[in-house]
């Protein structure tokens, strides 16, 4: 190439690459500021409609709010409903003062508008009034309100309780028939005087009152208590709570702002309720808002595309008439190959070419060999014709894995290739041949042993040449090594046999070289220790959010387990039970308390297999369970029952042997009623006292049967009345039958 074509190509280089940045820039920038001031606007429009829409559903919810204290104040004034009150039961009750305050209540529904129905409610002898009849406040859910999406346990909370203010609660029916969305009021009907019943009075709403016909739908809708600072109605099933919402939206005035909630942006407009203590509050997803400017977007794309080709052609156009096409250049390498001529463009591309090849040669051969360690399916393994037309033979039909772990501190190619020379010197000496395959921090390497002996033999030439490898490298390091197979086939099963030996040998902080069959020999009857006292001791201890403790038991089982040696197999069986443990009190946690902590997760925990690993992740769910359940636990304000749940845990792990502990014989005992004690422990713990007694029988059994005792000893022992029941129980719990579970953990 002379000066002046090379002149020439530099300068036609340079256009092209001008002229294309040129073409593809400037379309860009213009519709990067195209794009900015449009959404601008178009958001400053939006929040302005939200802040009108919002206005809209306040003036029209404070019209009914102010219809239902009317409506309150009417029954609270009538002589019907304070005689009702005045009685200490429903059972003094006449039938006459019923049909009354019946009547009353149907005359005053009769002129009031945008109320559906209304109940009176009296939790002190559980009495529900209506227009039409009276009955317990059971015998109305079942009768009225059974295919709802309520539970009993809710409605029986939603009217029962004493309410500080006015609560809203959204309901609806479970079959097609009436979609329509219901709304109930609850608000107390006044403040009883001592010695007088109290009553809550209940109103059904249409849940349109929340959205009137001239405002927009809203993505959620929410109406917080400015002076208690809680959500009184969220339109979107508690996804969204109290803490998740700036301090704005408990201040009084119309606003609106942009706020970043959970993994969403949101555009909040609110204003006042100007009867209550409310804020109205309409929230909307700023990704749903844009979509309307996908015409714009997708007509700027095409644009941009397009003169993305036409850069590219005129690039083309350019690179047709200033430079030699591929074949040329190989036609030009071929003929110069030998001569003066041969320009130094010409031998790098050679070079570059035969350095590409040589690459996709080795790295097909090295996949290959990772492929014999990795894949268990026959029929996905390289024939032998595959491996030799990739340079890989074997001499014989012997074969085994080693595997040599480095640190992440010499992790680097150079090192490995050392490794390399080191490990091929001291076994090419025994007629070993070596493939060298990498995964992850390991360096492998396939050993095909030429010379067939006797087992012993074989395993002491590889000895010979593992001891001759360490001192090449001139350092102590673990070094595992797998059983002799016969077939290239089994090598992942053999590969497997090194990595747990490998892990075996930094379990007992070995450093020297270790057989798959010594480790066997040397572990055998080595099985994990985790006694149920302790399992229950930690889910104790996790439930008070002594994250101290659960971590200190941890450690006592994991130092245990480590003095006693166990194998690899027992290891991942032991770390999958301590697991499991915490997985009991995480699954049971309320789903608003862990809505607080999102980013807890149990994936690792479920994946790691060394105690190092295992207890660094186990650390972390335990810290976030620990804070879901002190939040909890700071929100507790009765000392007293708190103490009495203790004592009940207490008595439970006591007495779990007795056939006959059930929830009445624990309520005698702390001289509380069945229904009473039922609620206290649900509470404090989240499950029913039967559950718990069966998890701590469960527990027991798990540690009896580690031990082999017989399955009929073990139902007895733990307080089942039967062995057929104790079997049917333990397969709900474990997901296998006790024979299954002696077998695994090493029973029998």
């Amino acid at each position: 190439m002379n000066i002046r074509q090379s002149k020439r190509t530099t300068s036609i280089a340079v256009t092209w690459f001008v002229s294309y940045m040129v073409v593809l820039l400037v379309p860009l920038c213009v519709f990067i500021v195209f794009s900015v001031r449009y959404m601008a606007v178009l958001t400053t429009e939006i929040e302005y409609f939200n802040a009108l829409s919002i206005r809209q559903v306040q003036l029209y919810v404070d019209n009914v709010v102010q219809e239902s204290y009317s409506v309150a104040e009417t029954l609270n004034a009538s002589e019907e409903i304070k005689k009702l009150l005045q009685y200490s039961s429903r059972e003094k009750i006449p039938v006459l003062d019923l049909y009354a305050a019946q009547e009353r209540i149907r005359k005053t529904r009769s002129y009031v508008q945008g109320i559906e129905d209304i109940y009176l409610f009296c939790p002190s002898f559980d009495l529900a009034v209506g227009k039409t009849s009276y009955t317990s406040s059971q015998t109305y859910f079942a009768s009225y309100l059974s295919d709802s999406t309520f539970s009993f346990d809710q409605w029986r909370s939603l009217v029962s309780d004493k309410q500080p203010s006015v609560r809203l609660s959204d309901f609806s029916w479970k079959t097609p028939a009436d979609s329509t969305g219901k709304i109930l009021l609850v608000r107390p009907l006044t403040v009883i005087p001592h010695g007088k019943a109290y009553a809550n009075l209940v109103m059904v709403l249409d849940r349109s009152i929340l959205q009137p016909a001239s405002s927009k739908q809203f993505h959620t809708l929410l109406i917080t208590d400015t002076y208690r600072h809680r959500i009184i109605y969220n339109s979107s099933s508690g996804l969204i709570d109290t803490a998740q919402l700036p301090d704005r939206c408990f201040k009084s005035g119309l606003f609106t702002l942009r706020q970043k909630i959970g993994k969403n942006d949101f555009m909040i407009a609110g204003t006042d309720s100007g009867v209550l203590n409310w804020k109205y509050l309409a929230l909307e997803e700023r990704s749903e808002y844009f979509g309307q400017s996908s015409f714009i977007q997708r007509t700027t794309i095409i644009w941009l595309s397009v003169c993305f080709f036409l850069g590219l052609s005129f690039i083309a156009l350019l690179t047709r008439h200033s430079y030699k096409s591929v074949d040329d250049v190989v036609k030009t390498i071929d003929t110069h190959a030998n001569g003066k001529r041969r320009g130094n463009e010409f031998l790098y591309i050679h070079n570059a070419i035969e350095k590409m090849q040589e690459d996709k040669k080795y790295q097909i051969r090295n996949q290959m060999i990772t492929d014999l360690v990795q894949k268990f399916d026959d029929k996905k393994l390289p024939s032998r014709s595959e491996l030799a037309g990739q340079g890989i033979t074997f001499q014989s039909n012997l074969f085994a894995v080693m595997v040599y772990r480095i640190g992440s501190s010499e992790d680097s190619e150079n090192y490995r290739d050392r490794i390399r020379t080191v490990i091929t010197r001291a076994f090419s000496a025994a007629s070993i041949l070596v493939y060298f395959f990498d995964v992850e921090e390991y360096i492998g390497a396939i050993l095909n042993i030429g010379v067939e002996k006797e087992s012993d033999e074989l395993y002491e030439r590889m000895e010979i040449c593992m001891e001759t490898m360490c001192r090449l490298e001139n350092r102590r390091v673990p070094v595992a090594c797998s059983n002799i197979v016969f077939t290239y086939f089994d090598l992942y099963t053999a590969f497997v046999q090194a990595i747990d030996t490998l892990n075996y040998a930094r379990l007992i902080a070995d450093a020297g070289i270790h057989f798959y069959r010594d480790m066997i020999s040397h572990a055998a009857g080595h099985t994990f220790e985790y006694s149920a006292e302790t399992e229950v001791r930690i889910m104790d201890e996790l439930k008070k959010g002594n994250e101290t403790a659960v971590m200190g038991c941890i450690d006592e089982v994991i130092a245990l387990n480590r003095a006693a040696m166990i194998t690899p197999k027992s290891t991942r069986f032991l770390l999958l039970n301590i697991a499991g443990t915490v997985i009991k009190v995480f699954s049971r946690l309320d789903e608003k308390a862990l809505a607080l902590y999102p980013d807890i997760s149990l994936r690792p925990i479920l994946e790691d297999t060394t105690f190092e690993i295992f207890r660094d992740d186990i650390k972390k769910i335990v810290h976030g369970v620990c804070e879901v359940l002190r939040h909890d636990i700071a929100l507790i304000q009765n000392r007293e029952e708190f103490s009495l749940y203790n004592a009940v845990l207490v008595y439970i792990n006591e007495q779990y042997t007795n056939f006959n502990l059930s929830l009445n014989l624990i309520a005698d005992e702390v001289d509380l009623s069945p229904v009473a004690l039922s609620r206290l422990f649900k509470k404090y713990s989240g499950d029913c006292i039967s559950d718990y007694i069966i998890s701590v029988r469960i527990a027991h059994a798990k540690q009896l049967l580690k031990t082999g005792a017989g399955l009929a000893s073990v139902a007895s022992q733990c307080g089942f009345a039967s062995l057929r029941t104790f079997m049917r129980v333990f397969k709900n719990q474990e997901s296998m039958t006790p024979g299954q579970y002696e077998t695994m953990a090493g029973g029998k």
